[in-house]
């Protein structure tokens, strides 16, 4: 049985968007990502982490149909949303835990 926590988490942004383009190629919003950060793409799909973050380090995440690679065939539905929202929570945590201890020695 999983169990439920409840934590607060501040963020710079959260950019959701539906669409039907699944080449990021065709996506001007991530140009400067793409340009910066560089990625390596199946059929226009990126090769994100494990963590759905697009580049190690980069706290940029990724989920929906881009995440596809990842997700799976899943990722185009809300079973593929819940499981990219497990990952990335699960990353951003870890994230602030590691800082904190980090901080503390």
């Amino acid at each position: 049985q999983q169990v439920q926590r409840e934590i607060e988490i501040s963020v710079d942004a959260i950019w959701l968007a539906t669409g039907h383009e699944l080449n990021v190629n065709h996506l001007e919003i991530l140009n400067s990502v793409r340009q910066s950060f560089p990625r390596d793409l199946i059929r226009g799909l990126p090769i994100l982490t494990p963590d759905l973050e697009w580049a190690e380090g980069i706290e940029l995440y990724i989920a929906g149909a881009l995440s596809a690679l990842q997700i799976g065939p899943d990722a185009f539905n809300l079973a593929g949303t819940a499981a990219a929202a497990a990952r990335i929570t699960e990353a951003i945590l870890a994230r602030r835990e590691e800082a904190a201890r980090t901080s503390i020695t």
